[in-house]
């Protein structure tokens, strides 16, 4: 498990930061291999006026999408679904709505060989209508704020990415 470190800055509120060094060298990784060639991303401020890990750029540095990364090595096929915050998701899918640029939600599932394992993605160009949101997170870090409303996204949306 990460080790948490407080940002005491005014915007995120001394919140515990629960990324680690390792997952954010994955989550590096794995938005490399997922822009085309040719494009460069940025990872955006933790706790400041964005949400989402990365902005990804164009051969000439125009905004092409918002990519929320995210490692999950303890997923289980027989879970069904993929969650992300209904926050994060909502900011993801407010690029596409207003045409900014495109917005993905990229995640790494499971362990290699495992079934249902791999490297998938969603596009947020559905209408929120459609979205089953629950309210869940994390409730094993003694962190009150860990839970929130969730959107579940089944695997049955989610594109299979090949590395």
């Amino acid at each position: 498990m990460a080790t948490a470190t407080y940002d005491e800055s005014e915007s995120s509120v001394g919140r515990p930061q629960y990324e680690s060094d390792k997952d954010r060298y994955i989550e590096e990784r794995l938005i490399e291999a997922f822009l085309r060639d040719g494009c460069t991303y940025r990872k955006l401020p933790a706790g400041g006026r964005y949400t989402i890990d990365y902005a990804c750029y164009d051969e000439k540095g125009r905004l092409e999408a918002m990519v929320e990364v995210k490692n999950r090595p303890g997923w289980k096929r027989e879970y069904g679904d993929v969650i992300l915050s209904l926050a994060k998701a909502h900011e993801l899918r407010e690029y596409e709505e207003r045409s900014i640029c495109t917005a993905f939600f990229l995640v790494a599932l499971g362990v290699k060989g495992k079934p249902g394992a791999g490297v998938y993605y969603y596009r947020f160009n559905e209408p929120p209508g459609s979205w089953v949101i629950r309210h869940g997170g994390r409730d094993d870090r003694d962190d009150p704020y860990d839970t929130e409303p969730v959107m579940h996204i089944p695997m049955s949306k989610l594109m299979r990415f090949v590395l």
